[in-house]
């Protein structure tokens, strides 16, 4: 009796294919699966970016790299997303663009030459495709564009007529005021009373444990922070501007803004966080005409911070 034993095709090999929890796995695989295939992608993923650009939550992913994460958290030192809007974008990964470091749904860097990004719907990036290639040319053609933006359409439907996944919590009665709103509050009272004003961004980048937890954990994880911020700083006004994140507003003269940032940072490090706290500054100034300019300095200063694993404070 003859056997025919027939060799593996590598085109078709997968070693990560996972969903979300809450997300339905035979409809969201499948378009992932023929989109990679189609394509010649090494890896297609549908994500969320959470409330800030740094951080993303794996939906769903499809890899024949077997350093791909599963579905879960991780978080970015460089906006995945480019600024506006567009059906796809193609970025070269590299340190002038998007640096290797910067796609935490590897567990290490691997050699990917070029990334494509694909928004489900254009007037939001909150849910994206996200496909790359160890090929400098496989995202160049149209073909592969209109495949990547019909696939994100695709999803953007199923996930439209899908139930609610199990880790969005309903709408709320009591829904958080916007961050926008807080920021230019804060910035009236202090140029009314004349006293000067810090926006200190806290955020805790979790290790893997954390980054995977449930949401019961990440609630958990960021009372405790909340509660050593008020230890540590009494005085500041406190408001959660994303998950494991929170704004500090601090309104007392500060002689030295480095010695203050950088005592808060050692305080939360001796806390027990799983993780590394960042801590970026901004300094109320007269350039500072609108709530975004403010926030915005502060979040170039967090940045830095994630960069340099250092404080990073922008007075001028």
């Amino acid at each position: 009796m003859l056997i025919e034993v027939k060799a593996r095709n590598p085109a078709r090999f997968v070693a990560v294919a996972a969903v979300a929890e809450g997300y339905d796995e035979d409809a969201i695989l499948p378009v992932l699966q023929a989109l990679r295939a189609a394509i010649g992608a090494t890896t297609v993923c549908l994500m969320r970016q959470e409330e800030i650009a740094l951080r993303y939550h794996i939906l769903g992913i499809v890899s024949q790299n077997g350093y791909a994460r599963s579905p879960g958290r991780f978080s970015s030192r460089t906006s995945l997303l480019p600024a506006g809007h567009a059906p796809v974008w193609v970025r070269r990964v590299h340190e002038n663009d998007l640096p290797a470091k910067s796609l935490g749904y590897y567990r290490e860097p691997i050699a990917v030459r070029r990334v494509a990004l694909a928004p489900l719907a254009l007037e939001s990036t909150d849910l994206f495709l996200l496909a790359d290639a160890m090929d400098d040319q496989v995202f160049e053609s149209p073909r592969a564009q209109v495949l990547l933006a019909q696939g994100a359409r695709l999803l953007g439907t199923l996930l439209g007529t899908e139930r609610a996944p199990v880790d969005i919590p309903p709408p709320q009665q009591d829904t958080p005021r916007p961050r926008r709103e807080i920021i230019a509050e804060e910035m009236t009272r202090a140029r009314t009373r004349r006293h000067p004003l810090a926006l200190a961004l806290v955020s805790l980048e979790g290790h893997d444990p954390l980054r995977d937890a449930s949401p019961e954990v990440i609630a958990r994880t960021e009372a405790d922070l909340k509660g050593h911020l008020h230890e540590i700083v009494p005085t500041a006004r406190i408001e959660r501007f994303g998950e494991l994140m929170y704004g500090l507003f601090y309104r007392e003269p500060l002689d030295d803004v480095e010695a203050w940032a950088l005592g808060l940072k050692n305080s939360l490090d001796g806390a027990g966080f799983d993780g590394d706290i960042y801590v970026g500054v901004a300094l109320l100034q007269e350039r500072h005409q609108t709530a975004d300019d403010f926030k915005q300095e502060a979040t170039a200063a967090l940045y830095e911070a994630y960069e340099t694993g250092k404080c990073t404070i922008i007075e001028s």
